[in-house]
């Protein structure tokens, strides 16, 4: 079969995989990435959250969580200790219904309804409701009215209905207004509010206002209480729409409507519409004065009832953090205790406090929430650290604070040792604390930054992933939680434990028990790979005891007898069943197949990859740890070397640059031992799989074609009777 028929048949193939995904990446499959540091999140999910557990509190993290917190602190909201926690979400299954159709239809029989989309698109891409749920409801109401009154009948009523059907086609640059009527006297009032409204819809601003005015003027016009209301919300659509690139002319727009609301909400005549006009007055707040609402908001959360509970306050002072992006506050404009507060802890909100500022309101307001504010930004050379720390200590270990108050005195402790007595609080710690994937990260850092030896350093140079974001969805950053294995290595030190140490040292390393052991296979099976492709076989056999359990017989099996082309074609059958080995160590999250995600715990995918990363490049290097050129970048030496072990890793290194891309050394393994065994039953289902391998796509060459072709061309010409031959009908 020619190369061309080939590539026709994969991308069929292909294709017709993808058509069985329950979601398509028009890009292709996303990476995730890894976030070693404190990313500045809680350490715990929601649902803890709301349950009275925050893990450990600190400078940085988002306001809608701290707002929980503060309240729970302060006694203004018990957790939900015995209640099972739902999320509250929008069913969109069923969408709601105004009753406008179906109630029309009774006076109108099946004359078709006008065809006007709800919403239209802004020239900057805005999309705007026309005609909303709410006023839908209010012209269901009109009418169910009328009914009752004059019946269905009544051919007023009809006329009443296709004034209305008028209103809801009115479309800027294409208004539909209704006549004017004299009689009956029912349908006067009625129609000078349709025209008023036909007029708003059209984007008529200054005939919509004086219609609503002359309505406002009128006693006997139902309508009249919500003139005012109704020339606001002419006000503010047209600062939406007709002043997009005019902020003064906006601000004017929005401060005439809240003027107007205002003055409906000191009107006693107005009293039942009040909270209409109040939810949107607040909408011109939004715009007028975003600090000054930012701080009623905030208040409100400092009261044992708030006006806004839950999500909806989060919503709402969100909304005003957007409107103040781009701002810097001072915090005098924001005097609040909540606000104050979040100025030291939150990490999303525009103003800010200092360490001094935060210990001053401490010795002023001696709550909790300061004592946590107070410590957090506190530094071993802070004055007064004695009352703060007898202060933590009076809390009991039961508490939710228990572990961020262990956590600042822990750090604190930490920045007045050095040396060896630093070096064993470290690992005290690291050993007895129950800490988050951060705070591990730390310890650890100091610990390495500390060691004395090659394996202490390696001993403490794994990472725990302490959140993870999606570059597709770009979802923000989460928790890994049970889905992520636990340990990790950040890029520079998966370069040194991949090419930086000689393989001579690898197993005291693997040795030494303060090594995760999952981070112990990762360096281990790096390590074993290498020394398979270097044929260092003593090497290889005496780190096989350190592989992860499910590869350790297979590794040991392949390295039997003495024979370099039965070695070769024995550890080539067992590599080109883990498509995830490589004698590099991946950094960050590792492999990801775009099928099974990141690596389970401690092993690798046994799933080929058909879109990306499988086995290793030119020289050895990943598909997210190459060089410009496709092989292994150079990695920083180790630590702790002698001269004489830094030039055997050296060494090591170059021979492992000229190792050729994994399908090109499988092919030649195994055709080596096929000329050398040409009657061993193995051999034609590893040319099957030689030629399997060759399909990814990941680091392409024409070496790559060639070695799919040469085992190719042998399956078929010696052995073209075996079934293997018949299931292998073409190469890439």
């Amino acid at each position: 079969m020619n190369r061309r028929t080939a590539w026709i048949i994969l991308m069929f193939l292909l294709f017709g995989g993808f058509a069985a995904l329950w979601r398509l990446h028009a890009c292709g499959p996303s990476w995730s990435q890894a976030f070693f540091v404190d990313p500045g999140i809680l350490d715990v999910p929601h649902e803890r959250l709301l349950r009275g557990e925050w893990g450990i509190l600190r400078p940085g993290l988002p306001f809608e969580d701290l707002l929980t917190i503060y309240r729970q602190l302060n006694g203004l909201e018990q957790p939900h200790l015995d209640e099972k926690i739902k999320h509250e979400q929008e069913d969109r299954s069923v969408p709601e219904k105004s009753g406008w159709q179906e109630l029309r239809a009774k006076v109108m029989g099946d004359a078709p309804l006008p065809q006007v989309e709800d919403t239209f698109e802004t020239k900057e891409y805005v999309t705007v409701i026309r005609v909303s749920l709410a006023a839908r409801k209010s012209a269901t109401a009109t009418l169910a009215g009328l009914i009752r009154e004059h019946g269905v009948s009544d051919p007023v009523v009809k006329d009443w209905v296709l004034a209305q059907d008028l209103v809801f086609s009115s479309l800027p640059g294409k208004p539909q207004h209704p006549q004017p009527v004299k009689t009956p006297a029912w349908l006067v009032p009625q129609r000078r509010y349709q025209i008023a409204a036909a007029h708003f819809y059209a984007s008529e601003w200054d005939d919509a206002r004086a219609a609503f005015q002359e309505i406002g003027k009128d006693s006997s016009n139902p309508w009249k209480p919500w003139s005012r209301y109704l020339v606001a919300r002419c006000w503010v659509r047209q600062a939406e729409l007709d002043f997009p690139d005019n902020p003064v002319a906006k601000i004017q727009a929005y401060s005439q409507a809240q003027e107007l609301l205002e003055k409906m909400l000191a009107d006693p005549s107005c009293k039942a519409f009040h909270a209409q006009a109040k939810a949107y007055r607040e909408l011109t707040r939004y715009r007028t004065e975003p600090a000054s609402l930012l701080d009623d908001l905030l208040r409100d959360q400092e009261r044992p009832n708030p006006e806004n509970p839950g999500e909806a306050s989060i919503t709402k002072i969100r909304d005003c953090l957007r409107h103040l992006r781009g701002e810097s506050l001072d915090k005098n404009d924001l005097p609040s205790d909540l606000a104050q507060w979040l100025g030291v802890m939150a990490g999303d909100v525009p103003w800010h406090l200092d360490e001094a500022e935060a210990r001053a309101a401490w010795v002023a307001h001696p709550s909790q929430p300061w004592l946590v504010a107070a410590l957090a930004t506190a530094s071993q050379d802070s004055p007064a650290l004695a009352p703060l720390r007898a202060a933590a200590k009076k809390i009991p270990s039961t508490s939710p604070l228990a572990p961020t108050l262990r956590w600042h005195l822990l750090r604190l402790e930490l920045g007045t040792m050095k040396g060896a007595a630093l070096g064993g609080r470290l690992e005290q710690a690291l050993t007895q604390m129950a800490l988050p994937a951060w705070a591990v990260n730390d310890l650890r850092g100091q610990r390495q930054a500390l060691a004395k030896d090659l394996s202490t350093w390696c001993a403490y140079s794994s990472r725990q992933v302490t959140a993870t974001e999606d570059d597709y969805y770009g979802s923000g950053k989460q928790l890994s939680w049970e889905k992520i294995p636990s340990e990790r290595f950040e890029s520079a030190a998966a370069g040194t434990l991949s090419a930086g140490i000689p393989l001579d040292r690898m197993v005291s390393i693997l040795k030494d028990p303060r090594l995760p052991s999952s981070a112990a296979w990762k360096i281990a099976q790096a390590a074993w790979i290498r020394a398979v492709l270097l044929e260092r076989w003593r090497q290889a056999r005496l780190l096989s005891p350190f592989l992860y359990v499910d590869m350790r017989k297979q590794a040991e099996a392949a390295l039997q007898g003495t024979d370099p082309v039965a070695l070769r074609f024995q550890t080539t059958l067992f590599i080109m069943k883990w498509p995830g080995l490589r004698p590099t160590i991946d950094p960050d999250l590792g492999r990801q197949s775009a099928d099974a995600g990141p690596d389970k715990e401690g092993g690798l995918p046994e799933v080929f990859d058909v879109l990306r990363d499988n086995w290793w490049c030119q020289g050895g290097g990943g598909m997210r740890n190459t060089a410009a050129n496709g092989s292994m970048p150079s990695p920083k030496p180790a630590p702790h070397l002698t001269a004489q072990e830094q030039d055997l890793a050296r060494s090591e290194l170059d021979n492992l640059q000229r190792i050729p891309p994994a399908q090109v050394w499988f092919s030649t393994a195994v055709i080596a031992f096929a000329n050398a065994h040409p009657e061993d039953g193995r051999i034609p289902e590893a040319l099957h799989d030689v030629v399997g391998t060759t399909r990814s796509p990941m680091c392409p060459s024409d070496e790559v074609t060639q070695a799919s072709k040469q085992a190719f061309q042998l399956l078929h010409k010696r052995y073209a009777k075996d079934p293997w031959a018949s299931k292998t009908p073409y190469f890439f």
